[in-house]
């Protein structure tokens, strides 16, 4: 991998915001979410008008017992809608499960390892590392190491198959693995740097998932995946 030197950049202070500025649309969507547009608050207004002794001919309590039941018909639905498109949520029992972490040489990818290999689940880390280039790596427990470039196709389709033949058949995938390029200028970022980002951070998920996902989806457990890497 290569490897870039750059000199740390000033901090710049951040300008406080004006009060005004706080407000947008996805502020006012979420207070409306959670007063107006709420079936509870909504319920509660008919309570308050049963409490009065409304008739129930009076076109307050029609309006407000129809709003009422409309919100409540449309959280129904939404409930509704969620459970058919994702299912039950799904119980992960650690000792059942087959985990594949990429960028788990180091950071943040070899905590999660080391955590599940504690308890009890099936890790397979993917690294682009040798595994002698790892620190403390033979302190981990339960884990297996795989040196795999998750930005190469061909490389992660090799290594799936390795996996399964292995541990079995992958159930969790955690993608961690990130070339970083913070703090270069534009102009100073060589064409291998570039490329190396985009294939690490843009492509090697795509491919990670084209690949884990089909076995996954064939079993009646489904499975779970975590994408924390990111562009830049």
């Amino acid at each position: 991998m290569e490897k870039i030197t750059t000199s740390p950049r000033p901090i710049t202070p951040r300008l406080a915001q004006k009060w005004y500025e706080h407000f947008n649309l996805d502020l006012i969507i979420k207070v409306l979410h959670q007063t107006f547009l709420h079936p509870f608050v909504a319920w509660i207004v008919v309570l308050c008008l049963r409490a009065q002794v409304t008739p129930t001919d009076h076109p307050a309590w029609i309006i407000a017992v129809g709003y009422a039941t409309f919100l409540t018909l449309l959280a129904a639905a939404s409930m509704l809608n969620r459970r058919l498109a994702y299912g039950l949520p799904r119980e992960v029992e650690p000792s059942h499960e087959v985990i594949v972490i990429t960028g788990g040489g180091s950071g943040l990818g070899q905590l999660i390892a080391q955590i599940y290999g504690m308890r009890g689940a099936s890790v397979a880390v993917l690294d682009i590392k040798e595994v002698a280039e790892v620190d403390g790596w033979h302190e981990l427990s339960g884990v297996e190491y795989y040196q795999c470039d998750v930005g190469n196709r061909k490389a992660v389709e090799m290594t799936a198959k390795k996996i399964e033949d292995d541990l079995g058949r992958p159930t969790v995938l955690i993608n961690c693995a990130a070339a970083s390029v913070h703090g270069v200028p534009l102009l100073s970022l060589t064409p291998g740097s570039m490329t190396k980002t985009i294939q690490t951070n843009l492509l090697a998920p795509f491919h990670l998932m084209q690949t884990f996902l089909p076995a996954m989806l064939e079993t009646n457990i489904g499975g779970v995946i975590v994408n924390s890497a990111k562009l830049v």
